[in-house]
């Protein structure tokens, strides 16, 4: 489901820098969290092995999203291809499939990143996921280029990133919540911010279809 979208969305732009990523968001019925983030934690061990940047998150909702990320989309394919023989990999999915309370998964994203975080990353990352309306993409990816400039001299990092579908995520990262916090804080008095959301409210150009909150469980 789009909804459900990474998103964390990109997350992967904003913490690794790599250029192309690949989020898989798992659900777990009740009680069945430690087992699904245990069986992540395995399957990253593997994966890095075969050359992948991986990262693990838990949103707001609970859901984990588990990214691949690398430098090219070659690597990425050389990746899968090694994944689908791995016998490492095939058991440790095997074994988590059995259990009682298995976690499903409910949607991929392939993402590539458009622009760069400025910054370092961190433990929390907010992924904010638009629509543009008809034959507006370039001019998303360029208001969210001004956003960007603004919001990272008010301490976020920031990046943007494409789907495959061609939405568009604004991924801000931060230290912690105590950071995010401020930097929300200091955008309700910042001229410049308020002028160019001004400038969104004369010409929509995308259609904001969700907020995702994300809890990074690694580094």
């Amino acid at each position: 489901m789009k909804t459900i979208l990474f998103a964390v969305c990109m997350i992967l732009a904003a913490s690794t820098h790599a250029a192309v990523s690949s989020v898989f968001v798992w659900d777990a019925p009740p009680g069945g969290d430690p087992a699904m983030i245990q069986t992540a934690m395995s399957a990253k061990a593997i994966h890095e092995k075969l050359g992948a940047t991986v990262f693990v998150g838990v949103d707001q909702e609970g859901r984990m999203h588990y990214g691949v990320s690398f430098e090219t989309a070659a690597e990425r394919g050389a990746f899968f291809d090694k994944i689908q023989t791995n016998e490492e990999f095939s058991a440790l999915m095997a074994e988590a499939s059995q259990r009682d309370k298995a976690a499903t998964m409910q949607e991929v994203f392939n993402m590539t990143v458009a622009l760069g975080s400025g910054g370092a990353g961190g433990n929390v990352i907010m992924v904010f996921q638009y629509q543009p309306n008809p034959g507006r993409t370039e001019d998303v990816i360029a208001k969210m280029a001004e956003a960007k400039v603004i919001q990272e001299k008010l301490g976020a990092a920031v990046s943007v990133n494409i789907d495959e579908e061609g939405w568009a995520h604004y991924v801000l990262n931060f230290a912690n919540w105590e950071a995010q916090g401020k930097f929300a804080d200091s955008l309700a008095d910042n001229e410049a911010w308020n002028a160019f959301q001004q400038s969104l409210a004369d010409d929509p150009l995308a259609e904001l279809k969700n907020v995702f909150r994300v809890t990074a469980l690694t580094n």
